[in-house]
C-alpha cells in the first residue's frame, strides 16, 4: 500500500528530526517540545513535498507496548453492547476509534471470537458516519480464517485503520481522521496503564508506554492544524492533555543509532527516552483512565 508507506518515510523522518537535534530537550517545557516538533514537521514538508505523513496505527502502537509483556484483559474493553448510545456525531467517531482498538488488541491475542463481534460494530458505526470502508463480509471471513494466527489478525485490522483514513482524508475529512485516531490511541493508552497494577522503574510496559510521546506528539500537531468546530474542540482537548502529560515524562538521552535491515527496513534505537517517575506515571494513568472513561459513558 502506497501510501502507508508514505507515512512510515514521513513518520520515520520526523523522528529522526526530533532524535537528532541537539537542543537541549531535557530543560523544555510541553509547549517548547511541541513547537519544536512543528518546526520539524515544516521542515520535513518542505524538504520531501511528495512525503505524506500520519502516525501508527493502535495496532502498530499495541504492538510496540506488547513488547513489554502485555497480558489478555478483556475486561477492560468498551463493551459492544454499549455503541448503540452513541448518538452525536463526535461521540460517535471517538468511540468508533475506541473499539478499533479494542479490536487491534483481540486481534494482537487471536482472539477471533471477541474480533468478530468488535467488527461487526464497527461495521455499524462506518456505515452510519458514511465510511464505506472494507469492512464486510469478506473482511470478516478474514477473521474467522486466521483464527488461530495473531500476526495475520493484526494485519487485517492495521489494513482497516489505514484503509479507512485513507478513504476519509480523500474526502477532506480531516476533522474525521482526527477524532477517530484521538479514541482509538486513548484507548490503547488505556489499555495498557491498566496492565501496571503496581510501579517500577524497570517495568517494561511503562518503559514502553512511555515511548508512545512521540506518535502521541504528532497526531496533537495534526489535530491542532485540522480540528474546529465547538464540539470537535473537546476531543482536541482530550489530545491536549495527554499531550501535556506526557511531556512531564523525563528525557534520557542516548546515542541515535539506525541499521539497515534487508533491503529497505531502518531500525532505529537510542534518541531521547522518555522516562516516567512514580509521581509522574500514577498521575498519568489516573488522567488516561479519567479521560476514556469520560468518552465510553
Amino acid at each position: 500500500m502506497k501510501k502507508k508507506i508514505y507515512f512510515f518515510v514521513g513518520f520515520l523522518a520526523i523522528l529522526l528530526l526530533s532524535s537528532c537535534k541537539g537542543r537541549g530537550v531535557d530543560n523544555k517545557q510541553p509547549n517548547d517540545i511541541s513547537n519544536d516538533m512543528a518546526s520539524d514537521s515544516n521542515n520535513i514538508k518542505k524538504t520531501l513535498r511528495n512525503v505524506y505523513y500520519l502516525f501508527p496505527s493502535p495496532a502498530e502502537i499495541l504492538s510496540a507496548i506488547n513488547q513489554g509483556g502485555l497480558v489478555y484483559e478483556p475486561e477492560f474493553l468498551n463493551s459492544t453492547e454499549k455503541s448503540e448510545k452513541y448518538v452525536k456525531p463526535n461521540d460517535q467517531y471517538l468511540n468508533l476509534g475506541i473499539y478499533i482498538a479494542d479490536l487491534s488488541y483481540c486481534a494482537l491475542f487471536a482472539r477471533n471470537n471477541d474480533a468478530e463481534a468488535y467488527l461487526e460494530t464497527i461495521k455499524r458505526m462506518s456505515d452510519e458516519l458514511s465510511l464505506s470502508t472494507e469492512i464486510n463480509k469478506e473482511l470478516i471471513e478474514k477473521v474467522k480464517e486466521k483464527a488461530n494466527s495473531m500476526d495475520s489478525l493484526v494485519k487485517i485490522t492495521d489494513e482497516f485503520f489505514y484503509k479507512a483514513v485513507n478513504e476519509m482524508e480523500g474526502n477532506n475529512r480531516q476533522n474525521d481522521v482526527a477524532i477517530v485516531s484521538i479514541g482509538a490511541y486513548i484507548e490503547c493508552l488505556y489499555l495498557a496503564v491498566n496492565q501496571v497494577k503496581k510501579y517500577s522503574r524497570d517495568n517494561l510496559i511503562i518503559q514502553k508506554i512511555a515511548e508512545q510521546k512521540y506518535a502521541f506528539n504528532i497526531l496533537f500537531l495534526y489535530c491542532m492544524k485540522h480540528i474546529s468546530g465547538e464540539e470537535l474542540t473537546k476531543s482536541f482537548y482530550y489530545i491536549k492533555q495527554i499531550n501535556d502529560a506526557f511531556g512531564k515524562f523525563s528525557e534520557h538521552k542516548e546515542k541515535v543509532n539506525v541499521k539497515k535491515e534487508g533491503s529497505s527496513r531502518l531500525i532505529i534505537s537510542g534518541g531521547n527516552t522518555s522516562v516516567a517517575t512514580e509521581a509522574e506515571f500514577i498521575s498519568f494513568k489516573e488522567n488516561i483512565i479519567k479521560i476514556r472513561n469520560s468518552i465510553t459513558k
